[in-house]
């Protein structure tokens, strides 16, 4: 059975966009967060699926889940989650540390 486990940087990037949410589009939500446990899932099942980005690091992957970007690498059970980004960030090596 594949599974996903989500990063502690991951879980803290989902805690922000709830946050955001919460205070200016409580009404999307259930719909944004629903869609990405559904890619995290996906990814689980097809880890080779999305764009490699080695300069990132080792084995990071990237999936967009519009506006945000998933980042995640395969392992034995699955993919682990790294970080869970706003499209428009400026995305650094030093963030997958």
């Amino acid at each position: 059975m594949s599974e996903f486990v989500i990063s502690p940087s991951a879980r803290r990037d989902l805690w922000e966009i709830a946050d955001w949410y919460e205070e200016h589009a409580s009404h999307l939500a259930e719909r944004l967060f629903s869609a990405l446990h559904r890619q995290f899932q996906i990814l689980a099942r097809s880890p080779g699926i999305g764009r490699a980005r080695p300069e990132l690091g080792p084995g990071v992957r990237r999936f967009v889940v519009s506006p945000y970007l998933i980042f995640f690498r395969a392992s034995t059970m699955g993919i682990e989650i790294a970080r869970v980004l706003h499209g428009r960030r400026n995305i650094t090596p030093d963030m997958f540390e």
